[in-house]
This record gives C-alpha cells, structure tokens and sequence, in this order.
C-alpha cells in the first residue's frame, strides 16, 4: 500500500519500529517517519503531530542535555526546551513550508536546531539578568558555546547557499560537526553512499568547494592560503 494512503495509526507505529531499528544501528526505513512529519506539518494533522512528539521526544531530550548551557539553566528536565523546540518546529514548517524538506534527515535537522535554539535563546535572556546581578555567575564555557553556537549558525547558512543538495549539507554535519567516521556514516545511510570510500570522496569534492569561496573563509577567520579546515564546524 502506498504509505500516502496507510491510515495513521499504521504510519505512526511503523515509524515507530524504524526509529527503533536505527537506533539499534540497522538500517531503516524513512518514508513512513517522512509521511508522519508530512501529514502533521504540511497536512496539519494534530494526532499525527501528537504521534511524531511521542516518537522523538526522547531524542530531543538528549539533544538537550548534550549542551553543557543545559546545567546552567537551572532546570531540572529538559521538558521546557523541548516543548518550545516543538512548538517552534510546527510554527517554522507547516503548511507549504514543509515542501523544502526532502528528507527524513532534512526535518530531524531542523527539529534539533529547534532544540538548541531554545536553550540558548534562555541563555541569551539569562545573560542579560546576570550583567545586571552578577556577572561573575556567568561560566566562562557557557559563554563560549554561545558564542560558537551563534557563529556555527552564521557558517551553516554560508554552506547552504554553496551546497545546494541536501545530501551534501547532511554529510558536511555529520563529518565536520558531529564527527562520525566514514565507515559510520555509510553504515547510516547505505542508500546515500556504498562505503567509506564514497564518503570520503564526497568530502573532499565538498571541501574544494567550500575552501573556495572567500566569504566563508572570512566567516570563519581562515586567511586566504590557509588550509586549515572551519574549525567553527
């Protein structure tokens, strides 16, 4: 059966049982997750919404608690930033937003810069109280994340204009931001690249084109016969 045509309770549960085959790192199917985010942000589905924040709430949590701004927040779960992340993924995506996402990947992107975006925006606000009260309770490293945080998202709209595929912007963050291996990424995604030779010429196709271009190497400080990768990735 076509997945556009399944009822939602069928979506929703297969996509459910992809999800967990992925993180047992076997490979999955992403249409019926795709469909899920589809009909909730496109179609406006509130159940199918309701079933995809079911589906991933767990993972944005640990999105959350991965930033080190998280502890310094004061809350004791991550439960508010998740629900703004969420909320703030249905106000950016629905309706005939959604159509420029192409992919599974594509939308679980945005959905942990949702994320992130959260917490820092309660950081940006707490900053402001403590220069007023007391600076000195401001962690230094907590600083700095804001400040990589805020000039990654200045890169990453640079790469998007120079990448226009979709695949090419998912290898870049998962090589160069998140760190995972080669021989990792082609065991992710085995429709996108066969092995580990095909990640790594990928890469290197996409390092040439974005050492190239001038107003990213200002972005990320690099002078102009530095070879040096963007650090700031």
């Amino acid at each position: 059966m076509d997945v556009h045509h399944m009822p939602l309770d069928e979506v929703a549960q297969r996509c459910e049982e992809e999800t967990n085959r992925f993180r047992h790192t076997r490979k999955a199917d992403n249409q019926f997750c795709f469909e899920l985010f589809r009909r909730a942000l496109e179609g406006g589905d509130h159940e199918a919404f309701t079933r995809i924040i079911q589906t991933y709430k767990s993972q944005c949590e640990r999105w959350v608690r991965g930033m080190r701004g998280f502890e310094v927040t004061g809350e004791l779960t991550p439960d508010p930033f998740v629900s703004q992340a969420f909320a703030n993924l249905y106000k950016d995506l629905r309706g005939e937003k959604f159509k420029r996402f192409a992919s599974l990947e594509a939308v679980l992107q945005y959905l942990r810069k949702c994320a992130v975006t959260a917490v820092l925006q309660y950081l940006r606000k707490a900053a402001v109280e403590w220069t007023l009260d007391a600076a000195e309770e401001l962690n230094s490293d907590i600083a700095e994340e804001l400040k990589t945080e805020v000039e990654y998202e200045e890169l990453w709209k640079r790469i998007c204009q120079l990448l226009p595929h979709e695949t090419d912007r998912l290898l870049v963050d998962l090589r160069l931001r998140q760190h995972v291996m080669p021989a990792e990424i082609a065991q992710m995604y085995p429709e996108r690249w066969a092995d580990s030779r095909a990640v790594s010429v990928a890469m290197q196709r996409i390092l040439r084109v974005l050492r190239r271009d001038r107003e990213l190497r200002a972005m990320a400080g690099l002078a102009p016969k530095d070879e040096k990768l963007l650090d700031l990735l």
